[in-house]
């Protein structure tokens, strides 16, 4: 995609098209950060919840054994 940062600049008196394209950038870079932050943000909380199912599940197995065990 092509930016025409003058054309824009123009609506936006007292503005270069340079500072409207570093605005712009420094956007996108921020998004860009915050987005991956919510990703490892979703893997850890992912990755703990698999930690404490497989817990869980350790947990069950061995009641269930030692329930069948006294049988």
């Amino acid at each position: 995609m092509i930016y025409r940062w003058s054309k824009i600049a123009k609506h936006l008196p007292g503005r270069t098209d340079n500072e409207i394209k570093n605005l712009w950038r420094t956007r996108i870079q921020k998004h860009i950060k915050q987005a991956e932050n919510i990703n490892r943000l979703s893997s850890n909380i992912s990755e703990n919840n698999n930690i404490q199912q497989a817990k869980y599940s350790r947990k069950v197995s061995s009641f269930s054994l030692h329930a069948m065990h006294d049988l």
